[in-house]
This record gives C-alpha cells, structure tokens and sequence, in this order.
C-alpha cells in the first residue's frame, strides 16, 4: 500500500447521507459518521478543471512517516512533473512505453538516492526501495479534464524508500529537491513576474500521530525531532465525583468536642460553682449540639440532594472528554485509536464509534488519502441534568449541550482541502469504572462554514456527487 499509516476518511457521498434527516441510521451510528467525516473532493466544477487534483502539471504527492527504528519516504509523482525533473527521452510527449517506463524509473531512482537525502540522528543514511512503479495507462475518460497536460498528468509513478536506523530514532531531517515553476497558479493570478516555485504539503505521522508539514524550495528539508514533539497527555486526572455521607469522616472530631463540653459542665456542677459559669457552660454544649447538627445530621439527611458534580467540574470534564474523543484520529494504528478512545467512551458508544473509524481508515488506504482534524474550537457548553450524590455514583452523571467547531482537511496530491463546520449535540457522561465517560449523544444541528471568515456556505452537492461518479485513485 503507497502511504505508510493510515487515517480516517469516508467517501463524500457517506457525507451527504448523513446531512438528510431521511438517513436510516441510529443516532449513534450518526455520530460516528460525523466524527470520521472528511470529505474526499474539493467543490468544483467542470469549468474550473484546473483546481482538480492531481492538477493540469506538474504534481507531487509525499508523505512520511517515522517510527522508532526507520522512516519511511512514499512519493507520488506524475509524468508532468518527471519531465521536470529528470531527462529520459520519449518517443511521444504524452505516452510512455515500456522500455521508456523503465528507463524513467531507473532515472527517477538515481536521483532520489543522490537528491531526497535522509538523515536519522545527524547521519545520513542510504534508501532501500520498497516499491518503486509506475502506471502508465490512464483512464481515457479523464483525458478530458487535463487539457493542458493530458496523459502527462495521470502517467504517475509511485515509490517508497525505507531508511534503518542504527539506533532508536531521535530525530529526523528528509529533503525533497523538486519544485518546478507553478504556471497554473502564474496563468490564474495574471501576475506578469516569474512564476513561482511549487510547494507540497506532506502529512507526517510521528509516534503514531499524524500532522501536516511543508515542503518548499526555500524550506526544501522537514525536520523532526522527538523531544519537541507534543504529546497529549490521555491521562489527566477529572474532578471526583462527591460521594454521599462524605463527611461523615469529621463525627468522631465532632464527638470528642461534644464529650469534652459536656465533660467541662458536668466538673462545674460537681464542683457547686456559682450561676455563671454554669450557664456559660451550657451555652457551650447548646453550641456544640448546633454544630452537630449542621455538620452530621443535617449532611446525612439531605446528602441525596446534593449535586454529584459542580457546574464547573461538570463543563471541565466534559471539554477534556470530547477532546479526547477528537484527538484519537491524530493516531494511525487501530489499537492507537481504540486505546484512546477508550479514555473518552464507554459502552455502545464505543464500539459503534470504533468499528466507523475502522472501516473509514481501510477505505482511506484504499483511496490513498489522509485526513487529519486540524482545528477544534468549543464554542458553547450547557451543563444541564446533573444527578444527586449518592452512596454509588456508578452509572450516574450529568448532560451536556454543546456546540463547537471543526475543521478536517484532506491531504493529497501535495494540496490540502479543508472543510469546516459547527455542531450542537447533547452529550450524555456518565461515571465508570474507568472513571468519567461519554456514554449518549444526540446531534441537534449542524452548519457548514467558510474556513476562512466562518460565513455559512451553501451545502449543496451536485457537483460533488458527479465527481464522485468520476472516482479514480490519486496515485
């Protein structure tokens, strides 16, 4: 398989059947397939060709991914782009036969080895090819779409370098040296200068989390490095839930200031002392069966109607949950995500929510496209419902009406397309065994926005699901 971890994405048309209140599904299911949603087409139309992708030129799809004892170099590049690169005579510009594919290949190799440098804990270190191919039979009916290009956008050939470690993986600097002129964008912008280089955005995928990166011309070396890698920590502590009857810890301090009282007026009255001291005496022990009274009794009757969580507490936890929740699809392997998502769902929820994401990575290893959640931004919390303490909190909690943002963007063909929307659901939590949980969700509404301004957009379809029709793998 071209990438080398796997992420979430299901096809655009799963999309559209989640946003029509006919859809069959529960609402669990609804939540899951709004949470490994990402859209796998930019809106377009056949009159702008040009902003389809792989685009009319030269392109380049690149993604790295390193782990403890070797990085892993996929690149995906079209004949467009090899033209640009290396110099391998043709008999014909828009076709490749097999001889030619060969010796393109055996070109494309060469240079790779001498120019994509690897260098793991400050020493450079040699490739072993993987794979190495190319596919030089497009589909016909996409000829259409590349005028410009036509054959020589699609040709495409794939390759993926592997680099071994000697020791544990510290740090890591990969270079990528193509950068043709961008024409297409030259010719769009009308600029009358030199047109500018190309740049590829890369998803990298570190200690199982995958982010976007930046190849450019001025910047042509990503650079990684261990220690200054965030890692979210899954284990921070939530706020306790109150137990009913716990303060019924302080009785025997309160006992032993009663009996002490008690113990002082009975001496005085022995003792025959006058009036005074006496009535002092009992005006202390009066206090003293106050303060029992509002600090033992009192608790023990009305503990039931005490709130198991505050407000506060309750808006905390929640936030951490649900951003637990998102922050699973940063990992690639499926025991990543389960362990993970173990931290913020419990029951139903969980499994339903899993075997989604499941599915949607197998499906995005097939269409060899990675998506990644790139912002979550809460935007409201309601804390509503919360249950009375008890002697057991198992099982109890409280509800929660949220709203927030969130955008996904799908990297390929060296592009990245970001769609952004805002949700509000109610969400139910509930304290396990494992301590605070999402366990219930209901999704009330959602809007599509403008990534950019967060202006509301229009969500109609058409001219994705004739794209959709079209479908043809990336590389």
């Amino acid at each position: 398989m071209f990438i080398p971890g796997r992420s979430f994405m299901v096809a655009n048309q799963c999309t559209l059947n989640f946003f029509v209140d006919r859809h069959p599904y529960s609402t669990r299911m609804r939540l899951a397939l709004l949470l490994v949603w990402m859209t796998s087409y930019i809106l377009t139309s056949v009159c702008f060709a040009d902003s389809m992708h792989p685009q009319d030129g030269p392109h380049a799809d690149l993604r790295v991914a390193i782990e403890d004892e070797q990085v892993r170099f996929s690149v995906g590049v079209n004949l467009a782009l090899l033209d640009e690169t290396i110099d391998v005579a043709r008999e014909a510009e828009g076709e490749l036969s097999e001889s030619e594919a060969e010796r393109v290949l055996e070109v494309f190799r060469a240079y790779l080895t001498e120019q994509a440098v690897c260098r793991i804990n400050d020493e450079a270190v040699n490739p072993v090819f993987e794979r190495i191919e190319i596919f030089a039979d497009p589909d016909p009916g996409m000829l259409a779409i590349f005028p410009k290009m036509g054959a020589r956008a699609l040709i495409r050939a794939a390759v993926v370098m592997r680099f071994d470690a000697a020791t544990r993986v510290e740090s890591v600097d990969v270079t990528w040296p193509a950068y043709p002129l961008d024409q297409l964008a030259f010719e769009m912008e009308h600029a009358s200068s030199t047109p500018p280089r190309m740049y590829f955005e890369v998803v990298l995928t570190a200690n199982g989390k995958s982010e976007p990166a930046r190849f450019s011309h001025a910047e042509p070396t990503l650079s990684w490095s261990r220690a200054s890698q965030e890692l979210s920590n899954a284990f921070i502590e939530l706020p306790e839930p109150r137990i009913a009857g716990s303060r019924l810890s302080r009785t025997p301090l309160l006992l032993a200031g009663v009996v002490f009282v008690l113990g002082v007026l009975g001496v005085m009255i022995w003792k025959k002392l006058s009036a005074v001291p006496i009535m002092t005496a009992l005006v202390l022990s009066c206090g003293s069966v106050v303060l029992i009274d509002q600090l033992i009794i009192k608790p023990r009757i009305h503990a039931g109607q005490e709130p198991m969580i505050s407000e506060q507490d309750a808006e905390l936890t929640f936030r951490i949950l649900h951003e637990r929740m998102y922050r699973s699809f940063d990992y690639t392997s499926e025991s990543d995500i389960y362990n993970h998502l173990e931290f913020a769902l419990h029951g139903e929820l969980l499994g339903t929510l899993y075997e989604q994401i499941r599915l949607s990575l197998l499906q995005a290893e097939e269409e060899m496209k990675i998506g990644v959640v790139t912002r979550l931004d809460p935007i409201e919390t309601d804390i509503v419902d919360i249950d009375e303490s008890s002697a057991d909190p198992a099982g109890k909690g409280f509800g929660a009406m949220h709203t927030w943002r969130v955008d996904g963007t799908v990297y390929h063909w060296g592009h990245s397309h970001t769609r952004s929307n805002i949700y509000e659901a109610y969400y139910r939590v509930a304290y396990t065994d494992s301590g605070w949980r999402l366990t219930e969700h209901e999704l009330r509404s959602q809007q599509r926005i403008d990534p950019t301004d967060g202006s509301p957009m229009d969500d109609s379809n058409e001219i994705e699901e004739r794209l959709e029709q079209l479908g043809y793998p990336d590389i």
